[in-house]
């Protein structure tokens, strides 16, 4: 992954869409649920879900619209040179993939122990005053988003562990 540092944002480039809360768990992997077959896509999400709020350290929460906090992790991605990195691992992505590509589960995003080592040193290249500036463009939702995925990612890359993202209230298992 490369990492490049210029950013540049209009408040009217972005809608908010539905408010969700988006909550950052840094988690072992080693504690998360294997493949399931046979389970329910809901039975599925319900067992990571509660696997990640049971093992996880729940490490950052961003309340914004659904649409708004995709388009921010765009921007970001677009800084550090990658291509949809970010929003697909936030919105569709699983430890062992349990979820798969196509389940009918909310979304749910998950950056393995390596994608976070990768994630850490691009995130640490963008000076903070580019988070800043952006930050004032829209809201502060640049700069909100950064710093909360940025701490959850160097705590999670300290632990050597994976980081989860729940996306709205949680549908745990009993």
């Amino acid at each position: 992954m490369r990492c490049s540092v210029s950013i540049s944002t209009t408040e009217s480039a972005y809608g908010t869409g539905v408010s969700e809360t988006f909550r950052l768990y840094v988690v072992d992997e080693n504690k998360l649920p294997a493949p399931m077959p046979g389970a329910s896509d809901d039975e599925k999400y319900s067992r990571l879900v509660k696997a990640v709020v049971e093992q996880g350290g729940l490490w950052g929460e961003v309340r914004l619209g659904v649409r708004l906090f995709a388009q921010v992790l765009e921007l970001i991605d677009h800084e550090i040179g990658a291509t949809g990195f970010l929003p697909v691992l936030a919105f569709n992505n699983s430890p062992h993939d349990i979820l798969g590509a196509d389940s009918s589960c909310p979304a749910f995003g998950y950056f393995n122990p390596e994608q976070i080592r990768d994630l850490q040193s691009c995130l640490k290249a963008i000076p903070t005053e580019l988070m800043e500036a952006a930050g004032r463009n829209i809201s502060g939702s640049v700069e909100t988003v950064f710093w909360t995925l940025r701490a959850a990612v160097d705590e999670a890359a300290r632990r050597r562990y994976a980081l989860a993202v729940i996306h709205g209230t949680p549908r745990q298992a009993t």
